[in-house]
Formats: C-alpha cells, structure tokens, sequence
C-alpha cells in the first residue's frame, strides 16, 4: 500500500507550503525526506520580533546552510526586534 513517503518531491513541496510554521517545525525532525522541503519553506518569510529570537535565528542561519540560502523575506519589527537607544548608539 503506497505511503505519503511515496508521493512525487514536487507534490511534497506544495503540501509542505500550506502547512503551518509549527507543522513545519516537526517535519524537520520527523524524516529525511520531508526535512529540506520543511525547512524551504520554514525559513523562506522570517519575522524578527524580539532581540533573543533574532539571535536564535542567525545562529540557526549561519550553521544552516539551507535555511539560509531559504530566505526570501525579512520583517523587522522596529521597537521590538532592537531597542531605539541601540539603534542610534544612544
């Protein structure tokens, strides 16, 4: 009896791109196959809310080749990702 594991990549990667970010989050641990194809579409929109969280990414983007070269947008939210004073070295 064939499997989810059996379907085309290409079928993969549009049901991986309707999934949630925490749906995605488990797919990366749960298979090999589903791993790239999570974590493409993980990463693709990254919305940076919070110093602690912007670093978390980076460190994941820089050990991560795949998850970076993912990225295809970036969203800052000014007064929460970096404070103001840090911003203007005041």
């Amino acid at each position: 009896m064939p499997t989810i594991t059996d379907l085309p990549d290409e079928l993969l990667d549009e049901i991986a791109h309707l999934l949630p970010k925490g749906t995605l989050f488990s797919l990366c641990t749960v298979s090999n196959r589903f791993q790239p194809r999570a974590t493409r579409w993980l990463y693709r929109s990254l919305a940076l809310a919070g110093n602690g969280e912007t670093i978390k990414i980076c460190k994941v983007l820089v050990s991560n080749k795949l998850a970076a070269i993912s990225v295809r947008k970036v969203l800052l939210w000014p007064g929460l990702a970096f404070s103001r004073l840090s911003l203007t070295g005041g």
